[in-house]
């Protein structure tokens, strides 16, 4: 309990990013948490050209049903994703599993991107988004699911994952859609709800002698 609300307290620190995003301020208030769109725009709004990037770096949509560029997004992720603190543990999701997820009914390829560095095309951000029908309050909404946000672990200081999100965002925005939900683990400017997870020990020897548990 202590924990979560010292984590809860994070959300009303200054936050570069998101204090520029069209979402709801904790310091607003509840007052301020009407129901409908908290920023209403129009196509003639979004910018038709993507943001920029740094001089050596470049935009790149992933074809995630070519073999080639799906095994390249597992490596990145297997290498980059959520892990522990230590570096000793990594979500790895298969292959299939990415293809699978990424590739729902009516998902569009240019949502599906990332950042190389243009002089050998190394791939050192990526990001997703897939459509989705999200049921609010009765009322049916299509919107975003973002997810697989990542930024090789040397390049975390270069401000590379708000331009994803932001470029991920303008996409998005151009197929008419306005509204995304996403995950993180910690918290971001604002929660709509919290939920926790728990592992469960199959093989609790291995789990032992990889020091993954203590006794």
């Amino acid at each position: 309990m202590l924990k979560e609300m010292k984590e809860r307290a994070g959300l009303y620190e200054k936050h570069t990013f998101w204090d520029t995003q069209p979402v709801l301020k904790p310091s607003e208030g509840k007052e301020k948490a009407l129901e409908g769109a908290v920023e209403t725009k129009q196509l003639k709004d979004i910018r038709a050209d993507e943001y920029p990037l740094p001089e050596t770096y470049e935009w790149t949509t992933i074809d995630i049903t070519k073999d080639a560029e799906l095994n390249e997004v597992y490596d990145f992720l297997k290498e980059h994703y959520v892990g522990d603190s230590g570096g000793n543990y990594r979500f790895r999701y298969t292959p299939n599993f990415l293809r699978w997820a990424l590739t729902p009914p009516d998902y569009y390829k240019d949502w599906i991107l990332g950042v190389r560095i243009k002089a050998n095309k190394k791939l050192v951000g990526f990001i997703s988004g897939i459509p989705l029908k999200v049921s609010v309050k009765g009322v049916p909404i299509v919107m975003a699911e973002i997810d697989f946000l990542c930024v090789h672990a040397k390049l975390r200081t270069k401000r590379l994952a708000p331009v994803l999100i932001k470029e991920v965002t303008r996409r998005i925005n151009q197929k008419g859609l306005w509204q995304a939900i996403y995950t993180a683990g910690k918290c971001i400017p604002t929660p709509m709800a919290y939920t926790r997870y728990y592992y469960r020990a199959i093989n609790y020897k291995k789990l032992l002698d990889v020091s993954a548990v203590r006794t």
